[in-house]
């Protein structure tokens, strides 16, 4: 008798407990979390650093031709206005992500040491100053590029 008892306990267990079942989950949760953070890293920064390169070759194009066909912009200046269409002056719009930096804020004219004026970015904190990606930089001179960027120091 006690070993149809046994038998029948047995027979009964054939699944995983819900407790058991929360564990997996939990695990899988885990190593899809850390999986999942390890590759967005780096292809968001590798796309940053593509957009960044790209925009600097195009925007002082787009600027130049702009400023051909419409009035000035002075220093300070947003470059958003090259995202919007001028009806009177016949200027298309380029894409509204070309003159935004890798932080989703757009770009601005500023002047250097030099009195040059360049294309700039405050960096990660929008604030002046700082390092690595708080660092500002002038898109237009690779040698301001924050190493994070792939910029090019000048050997002193």
């Amino acid at each position: 008798m006690k070993k149809s008892i046994l038998r029948q306990r047995r027979s009964r267990r054939r699944g995983l407990t819900l407790v058991e079942l929360a564990i997996v989950i939990l695990v899988l949760g885990i190593i899809m979390g850390i999986v999942y953070s390890a590759i967005d890293f780096g292809i968001t920064d590798d796309a940053k650093k593509l957009a960044v390169k790209s925009a600097s070759t195009q925007l002082p194009v787009y600027l130049e031709k702009y400023e051909s066909e419409n009035a000035a912009l002075q220093e300070g200046d947003s470059l958003q206005i090259l995202a919007e269409s001028n009806q009177e002056t016949g200027w298309r719009a380029i894409k509204k992500d070309l003159i935004m930096d890798p932080w989703n804020r757009p770009y601005f004219l500023c002047s250097d040491q030099n009195g040059n004026r360049q294309i700039c970015s405050l960096g990660e904190d929008g604030r002046e100053g700082g390092d690595n990606k708080n660092s500002d930089y002038r898109l237009t001179d690779e040698t301001t590029w924050p190493a994070w960027l792939g910029g090019k120091r000048p050997v002193q």
